[in-house]
């Protein structure tokens, strides 16, 4: 089964008529999604039910914010109940050509589920009856690890937290905007039972995840958050997601943030529009993706894109400024490795590239350039109208280094001077992004500010003699990008907007 979205709570009508929700007030549930006027006497005063209302919704967010005093063995067992039943539910209504609304008929699955247990414990006396609070704190929480995260899904749904990180169930460090980290709670009651969600998690994804196939990589239905899990090969699971806080961004907004300068942005501008290929180049969490986020808003509304990843990040389809945008994703395979050394079903970012070239695509977008889909890449440089990629790479001059050696795995076929040539040729813009972190003070191990920012731009071409490099903006004394060369074959970028005077008042030579 695939899940299009996850929801926060079961959608009102299942769990909203159980008498164990009765209220004088809404359901919470209700209130939450806006979908009940409140049972209440009109003879209470609107300041009274305003009241009424915020105190009762303080009082779940407390309960399903705090997983302490959760039954999770009860739980898990509902969540493996419910699954089952929602299985059957769908092959029921395939069978009989019916519709079926996979998050309706979970949450009504959930609530039999609850009322099934209320009359377990009323009937054999075994067990405490829950309060209207713990009932709903149950509810998500058997949503959540039916549809989510489990455990982990009230992290995600803290709006302040930008990285979630895990070596082990108990061992959790949560990472703030500002790049503060702090402790967070349990996710899970084991180790056992972290890997078991992530497997849960993994199947719901149709991704493996086993001894065989040790990582699982995937996209977030909850909020679109980048997921990446390893176990078996490390002495703990481990666990990272990372969140996406800027989506809907263009150059203007990294201006606002001072990721980039004024006329750096007006160069990146100019550049993409005037349809030059840009890598862009630095650290894991450096911004990466964020930067070919915004490039990508320089291009034509109506030009056509194609994005290619192995895990979706760009998002680029849900963006209003994207009329024509096919979002490819790579698939991992399953199994053992076989002769080709590839497991069965495995699709890889070369594999999409290569039937790319018949969707007329104005634009090739790659998420991250990691091995010889590098080679698919220059034939889309060439074929395209400017590409955006990305690499890890120290530097910006590193980047070069970086793709070559990602080019000579396609096979001995690739000498390393072809693939500098071929790759010389066909960038044209080197980027380096950085993340800076700065101490609360002196032997802090806490950090209390981060800021990530562009250092500099290089232009690459080819000559006899090898590539050679142009600084176009150098990293200035506080690191950040400043104005240095302008390459002679880069002026007519003023015809595209390019602001030039600004970039020689800058500091250009």
């Amino acid at each position: 089964m695939t899940l299009n979205s996850v929801p926060d709570a079961p959608q009102p009508g299942g769990l909203a008529t159980l008498p164990l929700f009765e209220s004088p007030v809404a359901s919470p549930i209700q209130l939450r999604f806006g979908t009940a006027t409140p049972a209440v006497p009109s003879t209470v005063p609107a300041s009274q039910l305003t009241t009424a209302r915020r105190a009762v919704q303080e009082t779940v967010h407390a309960a399903l914010t705090s997983s302490d005093d959760l039954d999770w063995a009860l739980i898990r067992e509902m969540r493996s109940k419910a699954a089952d039943r929602l299985t059957e539910a769908q092959l029921a209504a395939a069978k009989a050509g019916e519709s079926f609304d996979e998050r309706q008929a979970g949450g009504d699955i959930v609530a039999e589920l609850l009322q099934e247990h209320a009359s377990d414990v009323l009937h054999s006396g075994i067990g405490q009856a829950m309060s209207v609070q713990e009932q709903h704190a149950t509810v998500q929480a058997v949503i959540d690890a039916l549809f989510g995260l489990g455990r982990i899904s009230p992290l995600l749904r803290q709006t302040d937290v930008e990285n979630i990180e895990a070596i082990g169930h108990d061992n959790v460090v949560l990472e703030d905007a500002t790049g503060e980290l702090r402790r967070g709670p349990m996710i899970a009651a084991s180790d056992a039972e972290l890997i078991a969600d992530l497997q849960f998690l993994a199947s719901r994804h149709g991704r493996p995840f086993s001894e065989a196939v040790p990582w699982l990589d995937l996209e977030l239905d909850q909020d679109g958050s980048r997921l990446a899990a390893t176990a078996w090969v490390t002495p703990r699971p481990a666990l990272q997601i990372r969140r996406h806080r800027l989506t809907n961004i263009d150059l203007n907004t990294l201006v606002a943030s001072k990721t980039v300068s004024p006329v750096l942005a007006s160069f990146m501008t100019a550049s993409v529009r005037a349809g030059k290929s840009w890598v862009i180049g630095g650290f894991p969490s450096a911004g990466k993706t964020t930067l070919a986020r915004a490039l990508c808003a320089a291009f034509g509304s109506w030009e056509k894109v194609g994005t290619f990843e192995t895990e979706r990040e760009l998002h680029l389809d849900k963006l209003d400024n994207h009329a024509r945008v096919i979002p490819w994703e790579a698939r991992p395979g399953s199994g053992e490795v076989t002769a080709d050394g590839r497991r069965p079903g495995e699709i890889t970012l070369r594999d999409l590239l290569k039937p790319s070239f018949r969707y007329n695509l104005d634009r090739y977008v790659v998420g991250e350039v990691r091995g010889d889909e590098i080679l698919e890449m220059i034939e889309a440089m060439i074929s395209g109208r400017g590409t955006i990629s990305t690499t890890h790479a120290r530097s910006a001059r590193d980047i070069l280094s970086k793709l070559v050696t990602c080019a000579l795995k396609s096979g001995p076929n690739i000498s390393e001077t072809y693939a500098e040539k071929a790759i010389a040729q066909h960038v044209d813009l080197m980027v380096y992004i950085k993340r800076d972190q700065s101490p609360l003070a002196p032997g802090e191990e806490n950090f209390a500010h981060r800021s990530r920012f562009v250092t500099e731009v290089v232009s690459v071409g080819w000559s006899p003699e090898g590539p050679n490099f142009t600084d176009i903006f150098s990293p200035g004394p506080d690191g950040r990008a400043v104005p240095d060369i302008l390459p002679d074959h880069l002026l007519d970028l003023a015809e595209h907007g390019f602001d030039i005077d600004g970039f020689n008042q800058g500091g250009g030579r």
